[in-house]
């Protein structure tokens, strides 16, 4: 049973590697320039150049951060260079004439999730984390050397940002007050490709040796993002599964969504860590093998021990119950409902009460 959990996460998480050619814009000007004066207890300079919306960036700070704790005062210089192109990443550290090189481990994650998405979604889908964070974002709410910029607070960090890049920012954490506000700022100015070399003086280091070989692909094949297949869209409108969960408003949850994930649809409702529930929709055509050649199979999932098959909204329903779940936890339950002929999978989950019953009725209110 554990196989069928394990080949349906297998399959959802597989959608990652069916990324756009595009890659996800970090800011919505394609490239440019920005320099910031910092104050506070750190007092220094800060610049950024970027390409490509942000999937190359230069990145570039000169710091001294002055602390004082238990009456004893600590002074810290950073000189560092940091330069991204796609997932490969070298940084710098000019103080020590020392520096590594890698891999982003979320790069691909954050491609394979919004890769497909248009600016509007990937808009409302990091609203969604923002206020899950307890921050807020007011739109055009204030100026910075004339650019009319929203403002985003979250984690006690203010930030003013024009099209995704950021102007001028505040924070106050552990009793440390920093700040940084433009002094320099060329909007889509045009960026040597020089600029984002590795620094010819410092000799890099792989950060992890066991990725020597993904960084070596990742560099003889920069244009990897857009190389793997496109992904088979759903033949259901969004729009209509949006407005379907849009109309499911449970008193004392907080809606996550809905969202368009690399292909997939998703909307999740929470009242607490323990108290969730969740509907994810995919297309059966992009179902692909795991690393073990497992594939998401109906007729298996049908024979497996313990699972209730059966029919619901005249298509084939199965809902499983993992016999063998972590020590002290619930067991982990699923409902599946296979639209055969829109070549759809539905999967619904709920917690604490996950009972068949329990899942059946929540989806109930939210059936496509």
């Amino acid at each position: 049973m554990k196989r069928i959990f394990a080949i349906s996460v297998a399959v959802l998480m597989s959608f990652g590697m069916l990324a756009q050619n595009q890659p996800v814009k970090t800011y919505l000007i394609k490239s440019g320039h920005v320099k910031y004066k910092m104050g506070g207890n750190a007092q220094g300079t800060h610049e950024i150049w970027w390409d490509n919306y942000g999937d190359w960036k230069r990145e570039e700070k000169n710091v001294t951060t002055t602390a004082k704790m238990l009456g004893i005062k600590s002074e810290t210089k950073e000189h560092t260079v940091v330069i991204s192109k796609g997932k490969l990443v070298w940084t710098a550290d000019l103080e020590k004439n020392t520096g590594t090189k890698g891999i982003n481990p979320m790069y691909d994650m954050v491609q394979a999730q919004m890769g497909d998405m248009s600016e509007e979604e990937q808009e409302e889908m990091s609203l969604g984390i923002l206020s899950g964070l307890g921050g807020e974002k007011e739109v055009g709410k204030d100026e910075v050397m004339g650019y009319e910029c929203d403002v985003i607070k979250a984690m006690g960090v203010k930030t003013w940002t024009y099209k995704n890049v950021p102007l001028k920012t505040e924070s106050k954490m552990l009793g440390i007050k920093s700040s940084e506000i433009a002094t320099d700022f060329d909007p889509n100015a045009s960026v040597s490709a020089s600029k984002f070399e590795p620094l010819s003086n410092i000799d890099y280091k792989l950060s992890d040796p066991s990725m020597a070989e993904e960084f070596e692909a990742a560099l003889n094949n920069p244009d990897g993002v857009g190389a793997a297949k496109k992904i088979i869209p759903l033949s259901y409108p969004f729009e209509k599964f949006k407005a379907k969960m849009n109309a499911f408003n449970p008193e004392g949850y907080q809606r996550m969504g809905p969202m368009k994930l690399m292909g997939i649809y998703t909307c999740g409702w929470q009242k607490s860590e323990n108290d969730m529930m969740t509907v994810a929709v995919y297309s059966t055509e992009n179902a692909q093998e795991d690393e073990d050649g497992n594939k998401l199979d109906f007729e298996e999932m049908s024979k497996a021990p313990g699972v209730d098959v059966f029919t619901r909204y005249g298509q084939t329903c199965y809902y499983f119950v993992d016999p063998e779940p972590e020590e002290s936890q619930e067991p982990n339950t699923m409902l599946m409902i296979h639209y055969k002929s829109q070549k759809m999978m539905v999967m619904v989950m709920k917690k604490p009460d996950v009972s068949k019953a329990s899942l059946l009725e929540f989806y109930d209110k939210v059936a496509l």
